[in-house]
């Protein structure tokens, strides 16, 4: 049977880990960013060619997944518990966490996950991921080559 707490649906649950997970649900989805971030700079743009090579143009978003649904709240939580915490080992903290809800714990931020991705779709049909990759081959190989005209140029 399916229960109503603070207006999100959820299934039975009892354990006072259950509520605050579904308090920390509700105060995320009131605080999700909107999805384009716009990468334009506030900064003046230099008067040479480099203004033409970066077009002005949003980057649309991908949406969240369940995990980082939970975990916006539950990292804002954990960085106020622990305000000298670095954010990596928050981040390993907050992985373990959530590895050790149940199913039932993570439904609702499954099912907001869902809804999200639904909401995102319908907003942009046309939204392609694709993933910007740095090669890290290629950086190796130009530093040793910098360093190797370096060396010829020194001896």
């Amino acid at each position: 049977m399916m229960n109503l707490t603070n207006g999100i649906p959820h299934h039975g649950y009892a354990s006072a880990a259950s509520l605050t997970t579904l308090e920390s649900l509700n105060s995320v989805i009131q605080t999700l960013p909107h999805q384009v971030h716009n990468t334009t700079s506030s900064m003046p743009s230099s008067t040479s060619g480099s203004s033409s090579l970066k077009e002005k143009t949003e980057r649309i978003k991908r949406p969240m997944n369940a995990f980082m649904v939970w975990s916006r709240g539950q990292r804002r939580k954990m960085a106020q518990e622990n305000p000298k915490m670095h954010n990596s080992e928050i981040s390993k903290r907050l992985g373990m966490d959530w590895k050790m809800l149940t199913e039932d714990e993570k439904k609702p931020f499954i099912e907001e996950a869902k809804r999200l991705r639904a909401l995102h779709m319908k907003e942009f049909p046309d939204y392609k991921y694709r993933p910007r990759r740095k090669a890290k081959a290629t950086l190796k190989k130009d530093r040793l080559e910098c360093l190797a005209q370096w060396e010829t140029a020194v001896s």
